[in-house]
């Protein structure tokens, strides 16, 4: 609970800013008809066994069942992850604050291939267009498949940070890291939507969704935010019961709810 309580409260301290250039929001955004969204593609579920019910349960839903050290577990095709420390947590999310540029290598690919687990970001895209065509302002299209994380190492390891490091470059670049050579015309600008610190541990669902909003021309970063949240729910037992319904509803709403708060900090959508 002591590391939860950690990572949470480092998390708030960076969610939910807005960077911008010099222009305010709602005077770049009334210039925008027509929106792209790109989906990235998001780490893999986290959840945390806290005793022999949560164990079960996830041997029931056929995923990975850790050992009694504090380990914890991923959906499948993922693999046990050790114990969190609070301390790198909290290093690796006040790494978000700031703005840096794209090194070689870094580049996310736009692939059409289905992802190897469960990927809430496809969902969130969708979201997202039907929020933003609602305003009457906004023509929008959410692009076939998703962009890929340019990472080697696709395995689970301590603090996944062979995923969240790519993720946090992604959201920190002020130029975009998407290749969008063969894609067609897209539009005014491109939102593209990543989450992170997609976790679920002593009862509470931590997620965070960032979103970037780029000028398709020049690839520049027009604006970008961020919101967190950490929602209670029952015991992972009960959450993973009908093959995790329970869980999957709690993330759908909430990452509507923080895919919703985004678009509102970048004037997208009205509040």
């Amino acid at each position: 609970m002591t590391r939860l309580i950690a990572r949470v409260l480092a998390t708030l301290l960076v969610s939910g800013f807005v960077t911008i250039q010099a222009t305010p929001p709602d005077v770049v955004v009334a210039k925008l008809h027509v929106i792209a969204i790109v989906p990235i593609e998001a780490p893999p579920l986290l959840v945390h066994p806290q005793d022999d019910a949560d164990r079960a349960a996830l041997t029931a839903a056929g995923l990975s069942v850790p050992d009694h050290t504090g380990g914890a577990s991923v959906f499948l095709p993922f693999t046990p992850n050790p114990a969190v420390n609070a301390a790198s947590a909290i290093i690796g999310l006040l790494s978000l604050v700031g703005s840096s540029a794209p090194g070689k290598g870094d580049v996310l690919t736009l692939t059409k291939e289905q992802p190897a687990a469960w990927m809430p970001t496809r969902q969130l895209a969708q979201r997202a267009a039907e929020l933003l065509t609602a305003t009457g302002r906004h023509e929008t299209f959410v692009v076939d498949g998703y962009a890929r994380l340019p990472i080697v190492d696709r395995s689970v390891n301590n603090l996944l940070e062979n995923w969240y490091a790519p993720v946090r470059q992604w959201y920190k670049s002020d130029v975009s890291m998407v290749d969008y050579g063969d894609q067609p015309a897209l539009g005014d600008a491109v939102l593209e939507v990543g989450v992170s610190n997609f976790e679920y541990a002593s009862q509470r669902f931590l997620m965070q969704v960032m979103v970037k909003l780029v000028d398709p021309g020049s690839r520049k970063v027009i604006l970008r935010a961020r919101e967190f949240s950490y929602p209670k729910g029952q015991s992972l037992a009960a959450m993973l019961q009908n093959q995790g319904e329970p869980l999957r509803e709690l993330s759908a709403r909430t990452l509507e709810t923080l895919i919703s708060k985004c678009l509102q900090d970048m004037a997208l959508v009205p509040h």
